[in-house]
């Protein structure tokens, strides 16, 4: 899906290769090509500046279409990107490893959790959330490990964290609550869980 600004420009990236703004008008506003198809959605932080990601590269883009800066990861993105406060660009990485990039183009920190990344990495504020395939959530906040938590399936969505740090997740058919040290507070049953909306709600 595309990131969509306040003044309603949606930013798109393609399989082969384009970034694109297309205004609240439908008007294509500025393309910029990168090097190789598009794998993710872009996001957007506060101040307006896009991120867009390759399975190789990391790239910062202006709100005018102007390159900011360009990385090439030491390892292959693998999931969707996440910007939060105070950490900057976060993302999983092929090598099981959470990343965070900071808003100028600087590794803040690498944690590896130790399987492939099937959920996450979700934030709110210090508090990050990833999740494995192995069936483990991992609750850090930025490279320190708070807590991991075993569930007995394949962890398909982080939800959402809340603010007091516990965090809902979906594991199986199951929907989880878990406490900001660790612990499930909470488990409802489920069948076809409909897609999370942004921050648990």
């Amino acid at each position: 899906p595309p990131a969509v600004a306040t003044d309603g420009t949606s930013y798109v990236g393609t399989g082969d290769g384009s970034v694109e703004a297309i205004n609240a008008l439908g008007v294509l506003s500025w393309r910029y090509m990168v090097e190789g198809p598009v794998a993710w959605s872009p996001v957007l932080d506060a101040s307006g500046r896009l991120y867009v990601a390759t399975a190789t590269d990391l790239y910062s883009v202006g709100k005018s279409g102007v390159l900011g800066w360009h990385v090439r990861t030491p390892s292959l993105i693998a999931t969707d990107l996440n910007v939060q406060n105070p950490w900057g660009v976060l993302f999983g990485g092929a090598d099981d490893g959470v990343w965070a990039y900071s808003p100028h183009a600087v590794a803040l920190w690498h944690v590896n959790v130790g399987a492939p990344i099937s959920a996450g990495p979700a934030a709110r504020g210090n508090r990050v959330v990833v999740a494995t395939a192995s069936g483990e959530a991992w609750l850090l906040d930025g490279a320190m490990k708070r807590a991991v938590v075993r569930f007995g399936a394949r962890i398909q969505s982080v939800v959402g964290i809340f603010p007091d740090g516990s965090a809902a997740l979906i594991a199986g058919h199951v929907l989880y609550r878990v406490g900001a040290h660790g612990g499930i507070r909470w488990r409802h049953e489920g069948i076809d869980w409909a897609t999370p909306v942004k921050d648990g709600a």
